[in-house]
């Protein structure tokens, strides 16, 4: 029952502390998404944007969901109930029960809503920053057919406007790039506790289901419900992640099926050294060791049965 109440703290304590230790980045992600490199779209661009303003809403939805479900089991279940609180009194409260009791179903409550804050936080720069990948894959793919498009419409020749697009796409990727790292520098901290919290749930799942005779239903279903909000946590960002890295990837593709070879001679060399440059994938890291992946996500299962083995050899 412990690890219920220090867990969901810890984390959210993780989240506030990233922002204010890291405040200087945190503040750059702002100035980014504010910049003109990741606001001067047009309105076809532009889509992508809303893409991820209609994700945000419904992974809003999702959240508040396991996040209702975590509040009545731990604070609404202990106020119908017999089972223990979460947080139990240190002595007999007396008629002060009742009072006890409401307090503590509105610190859960309050846990809960600024966890989805937070989380919603974190989660919408990493879908703005899919977003701008995928402006920049829409450039490349369409950069002959805008600079035509262009040329007409301001009277200048195709050279000079291919020229100026793809300076514009180096500016976004170089962009993209900085703001990765920014988001990297945020994230670490929290991210790399959760990983830490997961495994020590997943390994106390185990242990209570196979080798402790747990009879405390009500302890075993907190520390389930605890569980499902740290995986459900760690599946969005992993996946989010996974999205980053795979976008960034494309980037040569995009370049690649464009019409490259209607190009002048110095666009196509541009659009070489921009192929050059998105060799390396841009993944959100964890102190430059863990890449959030869904194959970093695994990581998590396998550190956790290693720990629930070293155990069961250490008291079988």
């Amino acid at each position: 029952m412990i690890s219920c109440t220090i867990i969901p703290v810890a984390n959210l304590g993780a989240k506030l502390l990233a922002i204010w230790w890291n405040k200087k980045s945190f503040f750059s992600l702002m100035k980014y998404l504010e910049s003109p490199e990741f606001n001067a779209h047009n309105e076809v661009q532009n889509r992508y944007i809303q893409v991820v303003h209609q994700f945000a809403k419904v992974l809003l939805k999702i959240l508040i969901a396991i996040v209702a479900g975590y509040v009545v089991v731990t604070g609404v279940s202990p106020f119908i109930t017999d089972t223990a609180m979460m947080i139990p009194p240190p002595n007999d409260m007396g008629k002060y029960n009742l009072f006890y009791k409401i307090i503590h179903i509105f610190m859960q409550f309050y846990l809960g809503s600024t966890s989805i804050c937070h989380d919603l936080l974190f989660m919408t720069l990493f879908g703005l920053c899919i977003a701008q990948l995928n402006i920049l894959q829409h450039k490349l793919l369409n950069v002959y057919e805008e600079a035509l498009e262009l040329s007409v419409e301001v009277g200048l020749s195709s050279r000079f406007t291919e020229k100026q697009l793809l300076k514009d796409c180096v500016i976004l990727h170089e962009t993209i790039h900085q703001y990765v790292g920014r988001l990297s520098i945020v994230v670490s901290f929290p991210l790399s506790l959760q990983y830490f919290c997961g495994c020590f749930l997943i390994c106390s799942i185990i242990l209570q289901l196979t080798i402790l005779d747990q009879t405390d239903t009500f302890s075993l279903l907190s520390i389930i419900s605890i569980a499902t909000i740290i995986f459900s946590q760690l599946a969005c960002y992993h996946w989010l992640g996974n999205e980053i890295a795979l976008k960034s990837s494309n980037i040569i593709e995009a370049c690649y099926l464009s019409n490259w070879y209607n190009l002048n001679h110095e666009s196509q060399m541009t659009l070489l050294l921009l192929m050059e440059n998105a060799k390396q994938p841009l993944p959100v890291q964890l102190y430059k060791i863990i890449h959030i992946s869904l194959e970093s996500l695994g990581v998590i299962f396998r550190w956790s049965y290693s720990l629930f083995a070293l155990i069961k050899a250490r008291y079988s």
